[in-house]
């Protein structure tokens, strides 16, 4: 019983041993952080590519090329990427630095290339941690020992869509024969430092609207047959003099666009989904017969519109200001005096009949008529009587008898 739980423990351990595996040769397809618009696979392949560290940044910097993404000052253009190399004995620390403004650059990622004693050369392109996180680091995939057990990398994985990857293995002396290697070691190579800056750019490059992500990734994604086949993610630095001799001496950053990410400004990028199919479309315009071109694209996640919520006051006479409205309370760090709601409407009162004279024009806003003071009203349902007319008789205007028999007493003359 003791010896099958052993077992158990024992298969768990490998299998969990494997994963981690796995999963350090692979990365995340997405970081949700600015350097997502930077794929330092691609930089590391033209870089793999290129004969010199000029025609290097040219090719960094070239629209048709998709690999330049970035537009860190938010100014609606792609920045411009210069390469900087600075040497420490036989190390070279080439420097990817995006110039933000006339006084402010800042560092998006290292390429390191280490040159042995044996002339074998390794080589790792460390994203910087303001834009990837720390320890974000793409290497070739090439068999190391650490601790005297030999590591390679996995023969074959899938991503994303069932498509199969076979991993070409290399070695560091395949590495010191890169055509751009090789120029950076020879005897009279000058040390390169772009020569652009801030609005003074070359005569071949021009900005241009940067892509939302989706569409940056769906271009992309058709590119990691290649990229998860020469290359793969690694956990640590291989430099041993990183942190004294560039990070913590050479290192540049803006504090602008550290306050833009702080502020979540770089979110926008992730709000059209729905164009990952024009990026994937583009690449298999361009490459038909890429392995690739059949591949599906991965199942998108699209947002959840969020509903706004309706608050319903308390009724409070307390509450209610001057001009009668009512303030809500303050709810999800909403402004107090923004949300006013109209009082209750309260059931209107039935208003009297207007008492009409028949005799009497109405008054009305043209004929502007004075109000009469008394107004006469008929009983209801009764007919309407002409006026009586004055009698012409004498007899009618004599007084009555009991006046007639009352006269004047006579006075007596003395």
């Amino acid at each position: 019983m003791k010896k099958s739980y052993l077992l158990l423990v024992m298969i768990g351990v490998f299998i969990i041993a494997g994963n981690f595996k796995t999963t350090a040769q692979t990365t995340s397809e997405r970081l949700d952080l600015p350097g997502d618009n930077l794929n330092l696979y691609a930089v590391l392949k033209i870089f793999q590519e290129s004969e010199t560290l000029e025609i290097f940044e040219k090719k960094l910097n070239e629209e048709y090329s998709k690999i330049n993404n970035l537009d860190l000052n938010r100014d609606g253009k792609i920045d411009y990427i210069k390469v900087i190399d600075n040497v420490d004995g036989d190390v070279h620390n080439i420097v990817l630095q995006d110039i933000m403004s006339v006084s402010e650059n800042q560092d998006l990622a290292v390429i390191v290339v280490q040159k042995k004693n044996d002339n074998q050369v390794e080589i790792q392109v460390i994203g910087d941690e303001d834009l990837y996180g720390k320890n974000y680091i793409i290497e070739p995939n090439f068999e190391t020992e650490e601790m005297g057990v030999k590591s390679t990398p996995n023969p074959g994985f899938t991503v994303g869509t069932g498509h199969n990857i076979t991993v070409e293995n290399t070695s560091t002396f395949v590495i010191s024969s890169w055509p751009i290697i090789r120029f950076v070691y020879r005897p009279n190579y000058e040390l390169w430092h772009s020569p652009y800056y801030w609005d003074a750019y070359p005569v071949y490059w021009h900005a241009w609207t940067p892509l939302f992500w989706h569409e940056y990734y769906g271009w992309h994604y058709h590119w990691n047959y290649y990229y998860y086949a020469h290359y793969r993610n690694w956990h640590y630095c291989r430099y041993d003099r990183w942190h004294n001799f560039y990070f913590d001496r050479r290192r540049s950053q803006s504090e602008y666009f550290n306050k833009m990410k702080v502020r979540g400004d770089f979110k926008d990028v992730y709000s059209r989904p729905e164009l990952m199919r024009k990026g994937s479309n583009e690449f298999i315009k361009k490459y038909p017969q890429s392995p690739s071109a059949k591949d599906r694209l991965p199942k998108i996640d699209y947002p959840i519109k969020e509903t706004p919520i309706k608050i319903t006051p308390r009724h409070d006479a307390k509450a209610v200001d001057d001009e009668g409205l009512k303030k809500a309370p303050d709810v999800h760090n909403q402004r107090q005096e923004d949300i006013k709601i109209a009082p209750p409407v309260m059931p209107k009162e039935r208003s009297k009949p207007i008492e009409v004279n028949p005799l009497r024009p109405i008054p009305n806003e043209s004929n502007q008529i004075r109000p009469i003071e008394k107004q006469h009203t008929l009983p209801d349902r009764q007919p309407l009587q002409k006026p009586i007319e004055k009698s012409i008789n004498k007899e009618s205007d004599k007084k009555p008898a009991e006046m007639q028999r009352i006269s004047k007493p006579k006075m007596r003359k003395i």
